[in-house]
């Protein structure tokens, strides 16, 4: 079972520091377009047991032409996967060694657009590895000089990290997008400020570890001190596009490449159980943000996948339920198991992200078509 480790403060990883202006409405706007046509109802999944050796049953998934990956977060070994989810290779592994990977844990990965296998670490190192994994380019996340004297701590890249509980890494040509948050004794969330202030998105140069930006606010809906304040998204590798959604709003928003609102979209989830505490700073701030998120409802993650998006959430403690619109249009809401995400598409059919069962010693991943 995938554990939640709550991060409050992080204020010796990275980020760095945005342009854009201080106003945070200007971030968010209504849908001027919102259609449903009701015509998926339900989907059926087939669902796969997959068996690999050597594996500490934690890790990330990644999908590149016609094969999947999973990069197994402790022992670092990669392993690929065919269309009919069989092991043909397994690539890297932990060590110092001519075909490993240098890394002390394994805090986030991804395949980007163009095949490159990209690892991030948890000491500001990422390494980008090419198609093969022959060949890779270690970089350490560096500051914009502007950055380091700006006064302002919401613009300063000590004030972010990488969100390690739930990352979410993304590229764009050249760039890697790490979801962030932030904190330090002046401000963090139990501060208002924050929620006006604090960006959500990191922009690094691949090549030499540069932070360009950071991007994007909290949603007007998140509410004070409450356990639903985090942003999920994906880009549209075609042309560079953010679709934003965030844990407690109903809406989808969807920025250019450069950050700046196209426009909006979404419908709320079915029954959604939205009764948010707010929460208690101290010892029983993590009881509490554990037991929201347990029992309450929220959106869990967003894939766009050529002109369709899909989102899922849960609704309360063991329902689930996934979303899925095309061009704006609400097609469908239909029930999915516990921890689904969508991952990509092979040929026809859609894969789910591979889903870790420690205790259980089980790894799974479903699929699935819409014809």
């Amino acid at each position: 079972m995938k554990k939640i480790f709550i991060l409050i403060l992080f204020v010796s990883f990275i980020a760095g520091c945005s342009n854009q202006a201080e106003d945070s409405d200007s971030f968010f706007m209504e849908p001027s377009v919102n259609l449903t046509d009701n015509k998926i109802h339900t989907i059926k999944l087939d669902t796969v047991h997959i068996k690999l050796p050597n594996t500490s049953y934690n890790g990330y998934s990644s999908l590149f032409s016609d094969r999947i990956y999973f990069a197994d977060k402790f022992f670092c070994w990669v392993y690929e996967l065919n269309s009919e989810l069989e092991t043909v290779a397994r690539h890297l592994g932990q060590g110092r060694g001519p075909g490993e990977i240098p890394i002390k844990n394994i805090a986030g990965y991804t395949v980007s657009e163009k095949g490159s296998h990209i690892f991030v670490g948890t000491t500001r190192d990422m390494y980008v590895y090419d198609t093969d994994f022959k060949q890779y380019n270690k970089v350490t996340f560096l500051p914009r000089q502007d950055s380091q004297t700006d006064t302002d701590p919401f613009q300063r890249y000590d004030f972010y990290s990488l969100d390690y509980e739930n990352p979410i890494i993304r590229t764009y040509k050249k760039s890697v997008f790490f979801n962030v948050i932030g904190g330090n004794d002046e401000y963090n969330i139990s501060t208002k400020p924050y929620y006006k202030k604090a960006r959500i998105l990191m922009e690094v140069d691949s090549e030499n570890g540069n932070i360009e930006k950071v991007s994007g606010r909290l949603s007007p809906k998140v509410q004070y001190m409450t356990a639903f304040s985090k942003c999920r998204y994906d880009i549209d590798d075609r042309n560079g596009d953010f679709y934003v959604t965030y844990e407690p709003d109903s809406l989808i928003y969807v920025y250019d490449k450069e950050y700046h609102l196209k426009y909006s979209f979404g419908y709320n989830g079915k029954s959604m159980r939205t009764d948010y505490e707010q929460l208690s700073p101290g010892k029983a701030f993590l009881s509490q943000y554990k037991n929201e998120h347990l029992m309450k409802g929220y959106y869990t993650s967003i894939r766009k996948i050529g002109s369709y998006v899909f989102r899922t959430y849960q609704q309360e403690n063991d329902k689930y339920r996934m979303q899925i619109y095309k061009d704006r249009v609400l097609l469908g809401d239909v029930s999915v198991p516990e921890y689904f995400r969508v991952l990509g598409k092979i040929g026809p059919y859609y894969y789910s992200e591979i889903v870790t069962y420690e205790e259980k010693e089980d790894l799974l991943i479903y699929k699935f078509t819409l014809e």
